[in-house]
């Protein structure tokens, strides 16, 4: 269905008397259009200039359709407007500078689409925006600076872009009531991740993945006490886990794989007990840490065993034995310990993990014989064989293993 060109005068038909409108997702107030949502309804064509009339226009919601061109200059007139969602179509073109005069937008969701080009310095005047959502779409250059002025910002997602170069040092001073930050997927996106995030003391979920980030991961990381989800993989950071991450006693996920980080697990991961996936895999944390000491899987991770479900050490070069503590995380589902050098045997208490559908221990140094406890885990017959793959060197004597 095409928006019609010549609608206006339907879309302005509100019944002063009841201020309602004979017209789906048409709301007024006073005699005027304040509200369209006309949000998933397979309309197609492109945005209509006629929109530009409706000077009382509040909420504009077009998400999840069809639509396609590029966002009109006439749309900034809607000086009114509180939220704009165009989210979800097929628009293309670059993002207007002129909708920086649009001073009253509390949110702006231009997500999935086709848009090109920079993000316009001008967004930083729409200080009274609470959202901003531009993921997946095809922009580039580098994050404007102008952006920090945004300091009532909830929600940036910038992802999945073409964004490029350091990201302004300021936006992790500015913005204190932030909740969700996300720029992952922008694969030339750099800079260190600065020890003055900790100003962001509300923020919640932290997408960093998929980027070209550097350095090491700050101490400060332990006063964002309301993180529950933070995503570092993928980049190239450094240095040693800090144990100030024992502090974000609400994280449930953590997400650190195939970056460099070194010097063992720290133990206060343990701490936290609503975690259910952590991933470390890809890093070299068995590597030796700083008094000369090869480092293995710390027993304090037994201490997870009411909330983790996903656990991937593998490709680390872990030394020593598996911990028997392994066998107390009953929820878990999934276990990665290969391409370590993981040595001793694989201890019967793991028989216990009822829950476990994949388990891998290939490329390590275990030798003797794979529990019938564990191999009972794969046999569909018994209540508890739900074990789907369990991966293991062809020198462990394993009648139930698939081994490499």
């Amino acid at each position: 269905m095409q928006i019609e060109r010549d609608a206006k005068e339907q879309w302005m038909a509100c019944q002063k008397e009841t201020d309602k409108s004979w017209l789906y997702g048409v709301t007024c107030k006073d005699g005027v259009v304040v509200g369209l949502d006309w949000s998933n309804n397979h309309l197609d064509g492109s945005l209509p200039e006629v929109i530009a009339g409706l000077s009382h226009l509040k909420l504009l919601n077009l998400s999840k359709n069809l639509l396609s061109g590029s966002i009109p200059e006439s749309l900034s007139q809607l000086t009114s407007l509180v939220q704009i969602q165009f989210g979800t179509n097929s628009l293309s073109g670059s993002i207007p500078p002129t909708m920086g005069n649009m001073s009253q937008l509390t949110l702006l969701y231009l997500e999935e689409n086709n848009l090109t080009g920079t993000l316009p310095t001008q967004l930083g005047l729409l200080t009274n925006l609470k959202a901003l959502s531009l993921f997946n779409n095809e922009l580039e250059g580098k994050i404007p600076f102008e952006l920090s002025d945004l300091t009532n910002l909830n929600s940036l997602f910038l992802d999945n872009n073409k964004l490029k170069g350091n990201v302004p040092y300021n936006l992790f001073i500015s913005f204190h009531e932030i909740i969700d930050l996300r720029f992952k997927g922008n694969s030339d996106l750099t800079g260190t991740i600065p020890s003055f995030l900790k100003s962001m003391t509300n923020l919640s979920r932290l997408y960093l993945d998929g980027c070209q980030f550097t350095g090491s991961l700050p101490t400060e990381i332990g006063y964002l006490t309301s993180l529950t989800q933070l995503h570092l993989h993928k980049n190239d950071l450094e240095g040693s886990l800090p144990s100030e991450l024992g502090s974000l006693k609400l994280v449930e996920e953590l997400w650190l794989d195939n970056n460099r980080f070194r010097d063992g697990i720290p133990t206060e991961l343990g701490m936290l007990t609503k975690m259910e996936s952590l991933f470390l895999y890809r890093n070299e944390l068995g590597t030796q840490n700083n008094n000369g000491v090869m480092v293995g899987i710390p027993t304090e991770i037994g201490l997870l065993f009411s909330s983790l479900k996903v656990l991937h050490l593998n490709a680390n070069r872990i030394r020593g034995t598996i911990p028997t503590q392994l066998g107390l995380l009953t929820r878990l589902e999934t276990l990665e310990l290969d391409t370590n050098t993981l040595e001793g045997t694989v201890p019967d208490d793991l028989g216990t993990l009822s829950k476990l559908k994949e388990f891998t221990l290939f490329e390590n140094r275990l030798t003797g014989i794979v529990p019938d406890s564990v191999c009972d885990l794969t046999d569909q017959t018994l209540q508890s064989g739900v074990l789907e793959k369990l991966a293991t060197d062809c020198e462990l004597e394993c009648d139930c293993c698939t081994c490499f």
